[in-house]
């Protein structure tokens, strides 16, 4: 999703992009968009594919080629073009910066989940960390010409304190833009009760606890299902005791975008469980693809969904614990609530990639 929102967000902010890339994501990429923007050329990345089954070797293996294109583009890229990556690569950042300085072009790194690193490190990795030491270390200085950007102001308000000063100097934001299809399909639902779904990868580091807690409460209320899609890292006799509906496994439990948001466009309301800390570094794909398909949402209030209701508007309802959570679920069985009092359109057109371009020409003008 970012990747096609990205490309159509800055095509709009351009004259010409060349969009350099795998053949596997821009077949997804496609598959979003339909058709490129007409100033979009595209040109392919010779990758090697990293197997799941190379474990660590695959890691190593995604790590030197990220590296090294990284590099390679820097140096060949012609100096009047802006080099924009949409994508971060920690271990690349030390040789990014270093050769950045040597080259004429403005540089964008977009930065994603792998902020999380600078307070809950998953890794010990050295790339890693010396990645995260040209953000925060203050004894390096960011190139005159090399950017950064995160997914959100409220990212940029919780990220900013942990950068060195010579980065926070060079860290921008924008809010994740979204394309989806010109129409939000009406549910497909047939059941009369009030149904909530959590979907994507549900682990217990994401509100497994949380969900497990709720639907055990929910279990004998017979107004109410609680379903659960995706890559489920929690044992299924588990999830299934609780009361929680699985409608659809895919291979390995993952699902295909379109399977996906079949499944989502049959739910009253997304529920989001994830802890508030998960969201300060991070934006969220599975509330864009809510969005995306007509869908409000039910969820534990945090930085990130705070600041997008606060930009356009309610399309749900952000509560402080699980127990709150619980009893809207109760107030909304009783009231009948509708999705449809929500102004989907509205959100959908501020997330648009045309709208957060202008928003962002702002702190990066084109010259």
């Amino acid at each position: 999703m970012f990747d096609a929102a990205s490309l159509v967000m800055f095509a709009s902010m351009y004259d010409h992009i060349e969009y350099r890339t795998s053949r596997s994501s821009y077949e997804h990429v496609k598959a979003l968009l339909g058709e490129l923007p007409a100033n979009v050329t595209v040109s392919y990345i010779p990758t090697i594919n990293a197997y799941r089954g190379w474990k660590k070797f695959r890691f190593l293996i995604k790590q030197l080629q990220a590296i090294l294109h990284n590099a390679w583009y820097i140096l060949t890229i012609p100096k009047e073009c802006d080099i924009i990556f949409n994508y971060c690569t920690l271990s690349a950042l030390p040789p990014m910066n270093w050769l950045s300085s040597f080259c004429g072009n403005r540089i964008l790194q977009i930065c994603h989940g792998e902020l999380t690193e600078m307070v809950q490190p998953f890794s010990k990795n050295v790339l890693l960390k010396k990645g995260l030491n040209v953000l925060r270390s203050p004894k390096i200085a960011i190139a005159p010409n090399l950017y950064f950007a995160v997914l959100g102001k409220s990212i940029f308000n919780n990220v900013a304190p942990l950068l060195s000063d010579s980065c926070r100097r060079k860290m921008l934001y924008f809010e994740h833009p979204m394309v989806c299809a010109n129409d939000i399909e009406h549910s497909k639902r047939v059941s009369g009760k009030l149904v909530l779904g959590v979907y994507g990868e549900i682990r217990q580091s994401k509100g497994g606890n949380d969900l497990l807690e709720l639907a055990r409460a929910l279990k004998d209320n017979p107004n109410v299902e609680l379903r659960c899609f995706g890559h489920l890292a929690l044992p299924e006799k588990e999830i299934r005791e609780a009361g929680i509906v699985i409608p659809i496994k895919g291979k390995e439990h993952f699902l295909s975008r379109d399977e996906m948001y079949s499944q989502i466009r049959q739910l009253d309301y997304a529920l989001f469980l994830l802890p508030a800390a998960r969201y300060q570094f991070t934006a969220s794909g599975t509330m864009i693809d809510a969005i995306a398909c007509g869908v409000p949402i039910l969820g534990l209030s945090n930085d990130y969904f705070d600041r997008i209701f606060e930009l356009y508007g309610a399309f749900g309802y952000l509560e402080k614990d699980v127990d709150a959570l619980r009893q809207r679920v109760d107030w909304l069985i009783s009231q009948g609530d509708k999705r449809s009092g929500w102004d989907m359109y509205g959100v959908r057109i501020g997330l648009s990639p045309q709208h957060i371009a202008e928003q962002f020409k702002k702190q990066w003008q084109p010259e």
